[in-house]
């Protein structure tokens, strides 16, 4: 009980604030822009059909967008409590949509090893997995409230252990391009 009044209090402070700062608030563009271009590497997972560089093109394009997210966090000065109440939502949002992905990943290992594609998406997903977790390490480190750090840290743990999963769908054990 002791918690929820904490996250029905950022809950309603997000929902005031959100529309007022998220337009202005460049990180929440960046996490934004993240999101969208899940959205686009997942189109691409989806379709996959042995050629790899539609995918190729749209894991470049996250890895960029998340080190253009990066640029955009070094230069930004600490987050207060009010700024991570607005980044919240997006952060809501991206991870479900991480979720997603994993799952249309997973689904698609096996056409991935036929294609002999494993080291291909090995290495991308690696990438990934570093651009992605020095990211949410800055943002978690601006974070200037240690409450609202508290309130964040499940979405983000939640985010790095999908790249993790994600990897290990892909270690060279598991996908194997000699199939």
């Amino acid at each position: 009980m002791r918690f929820a009044t904490p996250v029905t209090l950022l809950a309603a402070i997000s929902g005031t604030c959100a529309m007022v700062i998220q337009r202005d608030n460049p990180l929440a563009k960046c996490i934004n822009s993240v999101t969208s271009s899940l959205n686009k590497l997942d189109v691409a997972t989806k379709s996959f059909n042995g050629d790899i560089q539609p995918v190729v093109e749209a894991a470049d394009n996250v890895i960029a967008t998340i080190q253009h997210g990066q640029m955009v966090t070094d230069s930004t000065p600490s987050i207060s409590l009010f700024s991570a109440a607005a980044l919240l939502q997006p952060v809501q949002i991206l991870d479900n949509r991480a979720k997603v992905l994993f799952v249309d990943v997973k689904g698609r290992v096996l056409d991935i090893q036929k294609a002999k594609k494993c080291d291909v998406f090995r290495a991308k997903l690696s990438t990934l997995n570093f651009v992605g977790h020095k990211l949410i390490d800055t943002i978690l480190n601006k974070i200037s409230s240690g409450f609202a750090r508290n309130i964040a840290r499940p979405f983000t743990d939640d985010i790095k252990g999908l790249l993790a999963k994600s990897l290990d769908l892909f270690e060279r054990a598991r996908c194997i391009d000699a199939y």
